[in-house]
């Protein structure tokens, strides 16, 4: 992992940390159930963000193109879950 995403992550775990479980909302805690670092993966190398998922700028993997359309499909994903 590079130190990007390091930071990015420790910034994610550090939100997680001081918001209040009881805070959480249904679509947060369901984006974060049908999604992960696995998931996000698989999805940016079927969907040509190789080149993001590489990128050392946190800022060029998170607004790229499969970024982008990955968070619409855990839109999805997680809608399909609240039905369930």
């Amino acid at each position: 992992m590079s130190s990007a995403s390091k930071v990015q992550s420790q910034k994610i775990f550090e939100k997680l940390k001081t918001k209040p479980a009881n805070k959480w909302q249904w679509d947060q805690l369901r984006i974060m159930k049908v999604g992960g670092n696995e998931s996000a993966t698989k999805y940016f190398q079927s969907h040509g963000g190789t080149a993001a998922l590489a990128s050392k700028d946190p800022k060029t993997k998170y607004t790229s193109n499969a970024a982008i359309k990955y968070k619409e499909e855990l839109k999805k994903r997680a809608s399909a879950d609240a039905v369930e």
